[in-house]
């Protein structure tokens, strides 16, 4: 457990969670006690130790990247009025200067990832009625984004939840096909097309697997499929698939026979897939590795009376982070893989 804190509410649990680039320190954003919507970044060591407050402000700050050389962490925050992308200059785990204002209105969008170039990758903010856009960011010059530009069409106002590919010359992301959300909130509706995008050709592919609500397409290293949890009539995940980007031939990974599946990230070289899995027998969940050829999991560590809710890699694939809570407790605890 690298840091345990009172909460009064869930969702002043901690949300966006982005590790430094070398690996050494953990930045993420927590909501402020009595203001739910508004949260402050925060930071700590990787490998445990004090929880350092970086903002205090009553705006919302959250995290969104860290610039390539470690030096800038990147932030959105509302504290103009508007929601805009800032910068804090850093220095070892600390803020050694003042926010400074990057990008104007650039609204609540969410981080994609960095590329080895520095150019940053976002999505919007989910919600019905949502598409997928593409934009370049280069922070450390301190230059202007490029006009953020819709690159799906054709099934426009409903794509969401996007994916690049290892190589980033493919764009997974989900849409849907005769749905009117019966019986069923749209937004617990994730999709039930997995459509690949070619951006070298431009050319997308529809692939229907079959089911009726799935999302979430995460890439195995190999390009040649992602695995997608697939959720049943009360919105929880049933089972995890890997879908073949090339037929969309559908092959069942896990499923919940045995716990509830809370979440799930692929190994870095594609050969093992860490799954949290809820057990009513402790009123929590335990964490496995799932080997991907043999089908065999092997349990990593327990974690009683709490609820899982996300869960990521490091980038060099030696740190797990998971982000569990209940109504009353938040931790953020990487666990040593390997």
């Amino acid at each position: 457990v690298l840091f345990e804190s009172p909460m009064k509410h869930w969702s002043v649990a901690p949300v966006n969670i982005e590790y430094s680039p070398d690996d050494g320190f953990i930045a993420f954003d927590r909501g402020q006690d009595g203001a739910f919507s508004c949260h402050d970044l925060y930071i700590m060591n990787a490998s445990g130790g004090e929880v350092k407050q970086l903002t205090t402000h009553p705006a919302d700050d959250y995290v969104f990247s860290w610039s390539l050389d470690g030096n800038f962490l990147l932030f959105i925050s509302n504290r103009t009025g508007s929601y805009c992308l800032w910068t804090l200059p850093m220095n070892n785990g600390n803020a050694s200067g003042d926010p400074l204002l990057l990008t104007q209105n650039t609204g609540p969008i969410g981080s994609l990832g960095r590329g080895d170039d520095g150019k940053l990758f976002y999505r919007p903010s989910f919600g019905i009625g949502t598409d997928v856009y593409v934009a370049s960011l280069e922070p450390e010059a301190g230059k202007e984004r490029i006009q953020p530009a819709k690159i799906i069409r054709g099934v426009e106002g409903f794509t969401r939840l996007p994916d690049f590919s290892p190589d980033g010359r493919f764009l997974a992301f989900m849409s849907y096909k005769n749905y009117s959300f019966p019986n069923r909130s749209a937004a617990s509706f994730w999709g039930n097309l997995l459509c690949i995008k070619d951006l070298e050709t431009g050319e997308t592919k529809e692939l229907d697997p079959g089911f009726n609500n799935f999302g979430h397409p995460r890439w195995f290293i190999s390009g040649q499929a992602v695995i997608v949890p697939v959720f049943d009539e009360n919105n929880q995940v049933s089972s995890l698939h890997q879908i073949d980007v090339q037929t969309g031939k559908a092959t069942f990974v896990t499923g919940n026979e045995t716990g509830e599946l809370n979440g799930h990230t692929i190994s870095v070289d594609g050969k093992t897939i860490y799954i949290a899995r809820k057990d009513s027998s402790i009123n929590g969940f335990k964490v496995l590795s799932r080997n991907v050829q043999e089908g065999v999991e092997q349990k990593l560590i327990d974690f009683k009376n709490e609820r899982k809710y996300s869960i990521a890699l490091s980038p060099d694939g030696k740190l797990l982070a998971l982000l569990s809570r209940d109504n009353t407790t938040s931790y953020m605890i990487p666990a040593i893989l390997r």
